[in-house]
């Protein structure tokens, strides 16, 4: 990613940030406004994962004890969770 930013409770933000499955979904070419950051069995189906892993990624993007992040932030912890 050449911008190192993960928003929240969207797939993308007004100012164009992107949550982390919105950025996945953007590398791989397909548009991440179409895509309901709700819908977790679609999402599932969209990056061919289980539907509780797409939940799982959205919760650990969006929720916990992080509420004061920067997205700078957000996308240092998403990407150290997922290298875990």
């Amino acid at each position: 990613m050449p911008d190192k930013r993960l928003g929240k409770d969207d797939m993308v933000d007004d100012s164009g940030c992107m949550c982390s499955l919105a950025a996945l979904a953007k590398h791989r070419g397909s548009d991440p406004d179409r895509l309901n950051p709700y819908d977790y069995k679609s999402l599932g189906q969209e990056f061919n994962i289980a539907h509780q892993l797409a939940r799982e990624v959205m919760y650990h993007n969006d929720q916990g004890t992080w509420k004061r992040e920067t997205p700078e932030d957000r996308w240092l912890r998403m990407r150290n969770w997922a290298a875990e």
